[in-house]
Order: C-alpha cells, then sequence, then structure tokens
C-alpha cells in the first residue's frame, strides 16, 4: 500500500518564480537601459578640437597649420601701414642742400618695407634742390650787384662811360675853374681819381688841377648822369 504524501511544506513541489528580467539566450544581446552604450556606436572620435589662438580653427590630422592664402595668417610680407611723409626731406634739403639724399633715402627704404612705392620721396628731393639751388644763384646775383653799388674805396679810373682821363680832359679843356686867388684861370693840367661813383662813372671825384708850374689846386668834381661836371674847391 503506498503511502499518500503529506500536506507538508517539504514535500510541497517548488514553484518558478517570475522573473521581471528577459531571459538571455546565447548570441543574443543583453538588454540594457535607454541611452547606455550610444555614444560608443558611432565609434570613438577623440578629444573635441580646441579653437585655436587669434581665431583660426585648430587643423585637422593631416592638414597643414598654416591658414590657406587669403584667410589672415602670416604671409610673408609686413603688413601695410601710413607711408612716411614727405615733408622731412623737404626740410632737410632746403637746410642742407644736397645732403637732403640721405633722408629721402632712408624714408624710400621704408615705404618699401611697408609694401610701398619710394619714388615720391626722390621727386620731392629733386624739386627741392631745384628750388634751393635757382634761389642760391639769384641771391648770389643780388648780393654782388649790392656790393658791386656800395664800392666806396676811391680808385683813380673808372670802367664806364666817364673815366678819369675823361675828366682831365674835360677840365683842361673846358676850364671853369679858379686859381689860387679866386680868378678864372685855363688849367695846364688835371689828375684826378673816384670817390663814390657807380659803373657808368656817375659820382663825386677828386681832382688837382694845375695853373702853371708853382700852382696846384684841390676840386671835389661832382659828374652827373648827363655827362656835367660841377667843381667845388676842396680841402
Amino acid at each position: 500500500m503506498t503511502a499518500e504524501p503529506q500536506a507538508n511544506d517539504l514535500w510541497k513541489t517548488a514553484q518558478p518564480v517570475r522573473s521581471t528580467q528577459s531571459p538571455t539566450y546565447a548570441g543574443r544581446p543583453g538588454q540594457s537601459p535607454a541611452g547606455y552604450g550610444q555614444a560608443g556606436q558611432t565609434g570613438y572620435r577623440g578629444p573635441a578640437a580646441q579653437p585655436a589662438p587669434y581665431g583660426y580653427a585648430a587643423p585637422r590630422s593631416g592638414q597643414s597649420a598654416w591658414p590657406p592664402p587669403g584667410q589672415g595668417g602670416y604671409s610673408g610680407r609686413v603688413a601695410r601701414g601710413q607711408a612716411p611723409g614727405i615733408g622731412a626731406v623737404i626740410l632737410f634739403t632746403t637746410l642742407f642742400g644736397v645732403l637732403g639724399a640721405i633722408s629721402a633715402h632712408g624714408r624710400a627704404r621704408r615705404a618699401a618695407a611697408m609694401g610701398r612705392p619710394g619714388q615720391k620721396y626722390w621727386v620731392a628731393f629733386a624739386a627741392t634742390l631745384g628750388g634751393w639751388t635757382l634761389v642760391s644763384v639769384l641771391l648770389a646775383l643780388a648780393m654782388m650787384a649790392t656790393l658791386a653799388g656800395m664800392a666806396g674805396t676811391p680808385t683813380s679810373t673808372s670802367s664806364g662811360r666817364f673815366t678819369a682821363a675823361w675828366l682831365e680832359q674835360s677840365i683842361v679843356k673846358d676850364g671853369g675853374v679858379k686859381d689860387s686867388s679866386g680868378a678864372a684861370a685855363t688849367p695846364t693840367g688835371a689828375t684826378c681819381a673816384s670817390l663814390s661813383v657807380d659803373a657808368d662813372g656817375v659820382g663825386d671825384w677828386r681832382c688837382l688841377v694845375d695853373f702853371g708850374a708853382t700852382d696846384r689846386q684841390a676840386f671835389d668834381v661832382a659828374v652827373g648822369s648827363d655827362g656835367r661836371w660841377v667843381p667845388s674847391r676842396g680841402e
């Protein structure tokens, strides 16, 4: 006779426990929480590129570190700025003449280094030097003329229209002078020298007039531009 199982917990058949997780089978990936591992599905990209200084993006792998032409960066040429003025060249040339070429040369080199033409500095130098030379010549001529007009050194003759020889002959020929007694007399000879005359011989003369062998008188003679002369008793 077979004994029936007793209603005992030890004899109870274990009931399967229901799990909230899906079973995992071989060859089937397990389920993961949403969002987990999604970043890795696109592959490894490495760290994000950091922005480079001065506004240029960092180069990617295999690219040149220099920006392409026309997009900034060092181009091998000095950045353009305001070129030097020509005022210093004009002033230096006016003061020192030919030495102004030193100033023109220096500023032309600075302009060329900035990528700008330097011809205007040489043009300013040449124009200023030409004007400086012209003014210098005119001043020299004016000074020579002034000195010639102010010459007051007595000379025995004059190279103009009225010379010492002409005046001496006129005195002996025309007379018009008085001897030591105050009487009109005919001169027998005269020796004249200029005191203050111009290039034509117009001005004051000093003449020694002879009246015979023993009488000689000194006269100051003023010669006019018309050739007339007026004697006065000299001392």
